[in-house]
């Protein structure tokens, strides 16, 4: 499309006709050019037209281009624009040609109800020709060209103008954004996390480099737009480029200080589209200094996660950075194999390999966690009679080795100190990562849903170390669906050193678990005998209940339901630490006064744990 036809007389007398064209344009396909390599193709053919005006000022001499420059403007407000491509053809330079198209670009876009106009340089000369055309410099080396109307644009144009409407961002918006981001409010050190844009900087091709590296599932990216159509808000998440973190993305944002009452929406939005395409966990990060940015995401549900120092060099001083992350609910299963990516093995190779070499075994001992063992009706019988059932040297030796490394992880933290309720120890898969793996582990969940059946919930993982001279602990039984048998509890502990009978050892009374009595406190065996024990009769075989003093071989794993009273002997004072956690599982369908999970650790997503997180 081509507009009509202006005529300037140049300072040497030549003339130069001035064309006003919008791609796509066969008169000028060869003659002017999109720098933006990554979007030239689609730009030069017109695809942008809808949401984003890209008319060329395209001016010649005797039928040669002289120069041109583009101007970019939203297809539905000609508020902002952005001024690009800017060159004079060597040989008709120092002529005024930039001079002459730069003036009916400007006389144009103001006359069209602009207000704003953007551009960027860093040649000196080109500055000056830019303020000739009442251009200023702006944010880093950003110049901008205020409308005569526009004299209080800093202080009105995004001030609140009616509530804002959160939708996915278009082409349309990268001049918008340019106003939005090189507005010095808010004033955060990090701009825009995703293209390094910071206070500094100013931001005006980093939206189109945006916009097009999330193309498809790789990211997101939306807007809150006003009722006169400015974007007062501006969200974008773009997922990590690899086949084991494709589940996260790194997210920023930015938003009109009038409008920081609707972050949650604007948030939000993103959110429910990274989880459509696959995304399960949103990073973003911020400037220690920039409060305001961590308390907006905060709100928004984010939770902190670690504080890297001295990371950012600002004026001969350091400064921090500090780490979010949100964890989503029911996010899409992640659209990407490791063929899928650089480096990684193609389906065709695999089939070749599998035809050269013998696979690798799925036995693999770093992976597994049992020992082959045996849960049939026979076990299962054992476990409903007495209530507990000792599976003997179920854990692998490479288990063993992880779990006590994890173990002494967790003690080296003073597990049981801190505030009530709230300690290490009773919250031990969140601080550490391999026993945060187990609770989705095929083979957890596989000996987890052969005691309750499929529809299972993970209930707590604590750490329970017994050191030389540890007390033990008292009688006592737990609660769970007192009134509903349907709904199972088990316990699972697993003791990774074992335990003999006198020494740290677990003490049981069998059948106990029959009787759902939540409220079974006593100090010693004596204690127990005489009160709770005394003249109760196991339910099947009709015989009195006693008390059974166990022992077990290293790497034994005990399940136990629930309501089964049991207790621990002090560990002797020369025995070395009893290594001991204890993983449980339960049928949803009542509250669980034992469940202890931070809100941030049950949105986290677990490999293998999906489903299993949730209180029903």
């Amino acid at each position: 499309m081509t507009e009509a036809v202006r005529q300037h007389e140049l300072r040497n007398g030549q003339m130069l006709t001035i064309q006003v064209a919008e791609p796509p344009f066969p008169k000028f396909e060869d003659k002017v050019a999109c720098w933006w390599s990554n979007v030239a193709d689609s730009l030069l053919a017109g695809e942008f037209r809808e949401a984003l005006k890209t008319p060329y000022y395209i001016g010649e001499i005797d039928g040669d281009v002289a120069g041109y420059m583009v101007l970019m403007v939203p297809a539905d407000s000609p508020e902002i624009g952005l001024v690009e491509f800017v060159i004079t053809v060597e040989e008709q330079r120092r002529k005024g040609v930039s001079s002459a198209l730069m003036g009916a670009l400007v006389a144009d876009f103001v006359s069209s109800g602009g207000l704003a106009l953007y551009l960027c340089t860093t040649n000196p000369h080109a500055g000056q020709l830019y303020e000739r055309h009442g251009f200023r410099y702006h944010i880093g080396d950003g110049m901008r060209c205020l409308a005569p109307s526009a004299s209080d644009f800093d202080d009105s144009f995004f001030a609140r103008g009616g509530e804002g409407c959160v939708r996915s961002a278009h082409w349309g918006d990268v001049p918008k954004a340019a106003a939005l981001f090189n507005h010095r409010s808010p004033n955060w050190m990090i701009k825009d996390d995703l293209t390094d844009c910071f206070r500094d900087t100013r931001f005006e091709s980093h939206c189109i480099n945006l916009l097009k590296r999330i193309e498809g599932d790789r990211g997101v990216c939306c807007v809150l737009e006003n009722e006169a159509r400015r974007v007062v808000g501006l969200a974008a998440a773009e997922r990590r480029n690899n086949v084991h973190e494709q589940h996260v993305a790194r997210m920023s944002f930015r938003i009109a200080p009038a409008y920081t009452d609707q972050t949650g929406d604007l948030l939000s939005a993103v959110q429910e589209g990274a989880a459509e395409i696959g995304i399960s966990c949103l990073e973003t990060r911020a400037a220690a200094c920039d409060l305001d940015y961590q308390s907006l995401v905060e709100t928004a549900g984010f939770d902190y996660q670690a504080m890297l120092p001295d990371r950012f060099q600002v004026d001969g001083r350091s400064e921090d950075i500090v780490l979010y992350s949100r964890f989503l609910d029911n996010a899409a299963p992640v659209p990407r194999t490791v063929a899928d990516y650089y480096g990684g093995r193609k389906e065709w190779q695999s089939d070749r390999v599998c035809g050269q070499v013998k696979p690798e075994s799925t036995a693999d001992r770093g992976r597994l966690l049992f020992e082959k063992y045996s849960f049939g009706e026979n076990e299962r019988s054992k476990l409903n009679a007495d209530g507990h059932l000792i599976l003997p040297g179920l854990l692998t030796t490479d288990s063993r080795e992880l779990l006590t490394n994890a173990l002494v992880h967790i003690e080296s933290k003073n597990p049981w100190g801190g505030t009530t309720g709230h300690e290490v120890g009773r919250f031990a898969a969140e601080y550490s990562r391999y026993l945060e793996s187990l609770i989705g582990h095929p083979q957890m969940r596989e000996l987890a849903r052969r005691v309750l059946g499929e529809d299972i919930r993970f209930d707590h993982c604590v750490a329970l170390n017994r050191a030389g001279g540890n007390s033990g602990s008292t009688w006592h039984s737990h609660e769970y669906s007192d009134d509903d048998i349907s709904l199972g509890f088990v316990r699972i502990f697993f003791y990774i050193n074992g335990f003999e009978a006198g020494d740290a050892n677990l003490k049981v009374v069998p059948g106990s678990h029959h009787c759902r009595d939540p409220k079974v406190r006593a100090e010693s065996d004596d204690e127990l005998r005489s009160k709770w024990i005394k003249d109760r009769l196991h339910p099947h075989t009709q015989q009195p209940l006693e008390i059974e003093q166990l022992s077990t071989p290293p790497g034994s794993v005990v399940l136990m339901w629930t309501h089964a009273v049991h207790g621990v002997n002090p560990r002797k004072e020369e025995s070395d630490t009893r290594w001991m956690v204890v993983f449980a599982y339960r049928n949803p369908g009542c509250p669980s006064v034992a469940r202890w999970i931070t809100p941030a650790f049950e949105r986290k997503r677990i490999n293998g744990a999906e489903g299993l997180m949730s209180l029903y």
